[in-house]
């Protein structure tokens, strides 16, 4: 089944971002990438993070990692905010990974996600 820019933003669709919360600041824990670009770790489920966060302990031994649940609009309206320079869906675990562009937010939240699914 294809996924259309509708369906992944729609408001009861729910992911999980990593943060790294350390001396009272929030920052959003990236996915590994061997470019060193900024790709936000985005999760589509409980499973994904639990194998993404061993290897992000070690990329930020400071602070304690913590998962938010968001939902799809307000996930992708917050990474549209940021100067990241995409997003990878599921970086770790037996999920394949997907990566995005950091426009790709704008497209999903431009898709008329304000309207009910037809």
């Amino acid at each position: 089944m294809l996924l259309s820019c509708r369906s992944i933003g729609r408001a009861n669709c729910g992911y999980i971002i990593a943060i790294n919360k350390l001396e009272g600041r929030d920052t959003l824990a990236l996915a590994p990438d061997s470019q060193n670009r900024s790709l936000a770790a985005v999760f589509t489920c409980e499973e994904a993070f639990e194998a993404y966060y061993p290897e992000c302990k070690q990329r930020y031994p400071e602070g304690e990692l913590m998962q938010i649940p968001l939902a799809g609009p307000e996930m992708f309206a917050q990474l549209q905010a940021t100067q990241l320079t995409g997003m990878v869906f599921n970086c770790a675990g037996r999920l394949r990974p997907i990566a995005f562009a950091a426009q790709f937010a704008e497209v999903v939240l431009n898709s008329g996600q304000s309207q009910p699914p037809a």
